[in-house]
């Protein structure tokens, strides 16, 4: 997900327990981000583990650097609806769940973003679930974007 303060993104990934991230790759064209079988190892600060499913995942964050979450999501479209019959048939051969995250970081807890109806229909006909994450990182001193004046 995104590194810096205050961002968006959008990922589509596609999950199972049988995926083969290659042959996803194969199938779609498309580099993913972050790929991995079930049962690839690997480490983490508490040790070595197993991955216990399979994941292939795209993100637009390494392309698009808008804080408006409408080009991210244009971008995934763009690279996606062509490719709809085959995500589709990998979800069918494959067994595998896919959805799109819409990841959002904003400076003010009381932010929001729309999308048109017509954009959420567009994105429902490359997956079978939408997420949405939405953080807040509270403002230090020299980030604060009110000022009491003292």
């Amino acid at each position: 997900m995104p590194s810096h303060k205050y961002s968006t993104e959008v990922s589509f990934a596609l999950r199972s327990e049988v995926l083969d991230p290659e042959a996803v790759t194969a199938r779609l064209q498309i580099e993913p981000v972050r790929a991995f079988k079930k049962g690839d190892r690997f480490e983490s600060r508490s040790g070595q583990h197993v991955r216990c499913f399979g994941l292939w995942r795209m993100e637009s964050g390494n392309v698009i650097t808008s804080l408006d979450i409408e080009p991210h999501v244009l971008y995934i479209l763009e690279k996606l609806e062509p490719k709809r019959d085959a995500i589709k048939m990998i979800i069918d051969q494959m067994s595998a769940t896919s959805n799109v995250v819409l990841w959002w970081s904003a400076p003010a807890s009381s932010a929001g973003y729309s999308l048109s109806s017509s954009i959420m229909a567009r994105l429902s006909g490359i997956c079978q679930r939408i997420d949405f994450s939405f953080h807040y990182a509270i403002a230090n001193t020299e980030d604060s974007f009110c000022s009491d004046g003292a």
